[in-house]
């Protein structure tokens, strides 16, 4: 038998194999694309912790909804709100979401690509003290009872093992006025191990110095998910 024929035999059996077997997969990288133009897009939940334990829940006035992006933009387009103010020295608000479709109990990389939509302007509290993290987890992001998060996400510019920080809020121009940046951890992208059902969550967090309300609005974020 001539190597033409062992090779034409191999991709056979490698084909039968792979449609025969439910864990294998051609491309070992996933991309999800969360643009908020479809009400199927605003599954993202959320919540606050690492405030201050006497502050009042009702103080924060936290809001996650799908909503058109603000004058100054194209308004006819959607993005997710998040609304929160801090009343205290310190607030860590989050939004997530979880992911399927994954083999289960593998590790994979993830890198998180965020469209956001910002007024506040660079040199200012606001613009330089709020920033962003962005990673994922095994376990769903929760607000544990003693107000902690229960994932780490590293305090101020560290990184944490399942959350990165990726910048602060600013719109990188000396004004206030919404402007739509970019953010993501390209450089340093963060290793989860999938569940059983072969899922893991998405995390976006705000961690705010600014005594303050703080108004984003993210356009799009796009999850690449590789082994």
């Amino acid at each position: 038998m001539n190597v033409l024929k062992l090779t034409a035999l191999f991709g056979l059996a490698l084909c039968f194999w792979a449609c025969n077997n439910e864990n294998f997969s051609i491309s070992a990288k996933k991309t999800v694309i969360f643009d908020f133009e479809s009400s199927e897009d605003a599954g993202w939940t959320g919540g606050v912790a690492e405030y201050a334990p006497l502050t009042p829940p009702d103080s924060i006035k936290l809001s996650i909804q799908r909503d058109t992006l603000p004058t100054g933009l194209d308004t006819t387009k959607h993005a997710l709100h998040v609304y929160s103010r801090n009343i205290g020295t310190s607030q860590f608000t989050y939004i997530k979401k979880q992911v399927g479709g994954l083999t289960p109990g593998n590790t994979y990389s993830v890198i998180l690509e965020i469209d956001l939509a910002t007024n506040y302007p660079q040199n200012t509290p606001a613009g330089m003290s709020v920033l962003l993290k962005a990673g994922a987890s095994l376990v769903e992001p929760v607000t544990s009872t003693d107000l902690k998060f229960n994932l780490s996400r590293g305090v101020g510019e560290s990184d944490g093992t399942q959350m990165v920080s990726i910048g602060n809020i600013s719109n990188g121009t000396a004004r206030s006025g919404f402007v739509i940046v970019n953010k993501q951890n390209f450089s340093k992208p963060v290793s989860v191990v999938s569940d059983k059902n072969g899922a893991i969550w998405l995390c976006v967090g705000i961690e705010s110095g600014y005594k303050g309300p703080t108004s984003l609005y993210f356009d799009r974020i796009k999850a690449t998910i590789s082994q």
